[in-house]
């Protein structure tokens, strides 16, 4: 079976216009969250999943820190302040 492309999948998680709000989210936040956009969108919808998959239920906390690592990976030095405010704007999508 052919290898599907890892940016295939993201339709069926965030619009056009839900990545381009969230993005603009980003940036509000820090503009430094969003130089690399398609990181971005991926680390959100990584975050969609933590959310999902119910990871606070074990470890309270548990997705804002994995945000802070998954986030500051492009260079940004998210605080606890900024992680809460990134779930957030996950949220507003996240199905």
């Amino acid at each position: 079976m052919p290898s599907v492309p890892s940016d295939a999948a993201e339709p069926e998680w965030i619009s056009a216009r839900e990545r381009a709000i969230f993005l603009a989210t980003l940036s509000a936040i820090d503009p430094q969250l969003v130089v690399d956009q398609e990181s971005a969108v991926h680390y959100g919808i990584a975050t969609c999943l933590d959310i999902r998959e119910g990871a606070d239920d074990g470890e309270p906390g548990l997705v804002e820190k994995r945000v802070r690592f998954r986030f500051g990976r492009g260079g940004a030095d998210v605080s606890q302040s900024q992680a809460q405010k990134i779930v957030k704007a996950v949220n507003v999508w996240c199905r």
